[in-house]
């Protein structure tokens, strides 16, 4: 796959620990190292924003 370099820019700027695990809980049902909850509200805000912009990015608005 080919990305542009927007999203390979976007890509560095991923939060992995909390996107591997999210994942791993819907895959395997398992429990997360890392829970949302944990999470500080500004916290959540930011990567809840940050999940908005790459589906926008995705959809290409």
């Amino acid at each position: 796959m080919k990305y542009t370099h927007k999203e390979r820019y976007a890509q560095k700027r991923t939060i992995p620990t909390f996107k591997k695990n999210t994942m791993n809980l819907t895959q395997n049902g398992e429990v997360m190292k890392m829970k949302p909850m944990d999470f500080s509200l500004s916290e959540k805000a930011v990567v809840m924003n940050w999940f908005k912009l790459v589906k926008n990015e995705e959809k290409g608005v």
